[in-house]
């Protein structure tokens, strides 16, 4: 019950960046975290991934913890919001 009350909070922070954003272009990682009901602690664990380039770990903890995120959508959210562009854009072109 309190993982689900943490996940609530944080997308509400996320929603107000959505919210003020001039951009929704720059905003589809975050539209996507709610879409795809992603934790706070999971979306750090995806940017640990893509920090390290470490593919095949991201996709093991894509299907690990069943989410319904497709890797080619986090890496192309990530480079539209400018998020580890180069990293996610690597890792992009090595599928």
């Amino acid at each position: 019950m309190n993982n689900e009350i943490e996940k609530i909070k944080y997308h509400q922070k996320i929603l107000l960046i959505i919210a003020t954003s001039d951009d929704s272009e720059k905003t589809l990682f975050f539209q996507n975290i709610i879409a795809f009901d992603v934790s706070e602690q999971e979306v750090k664990s995806i940017l640990e991934f893509v920090q390290k380039k470490d593919t095949n770990g991201l996709k093991k903890f894509i299907n690990d913890n069943q989410l319904s995120y497709y890797f080619e959508t986090i890496l192309s959210d990530l480079i539209s919001q400018e998020i580890l562009v180069n990293k996610a854009g690597e890792m992009l072109k090595h599928l």
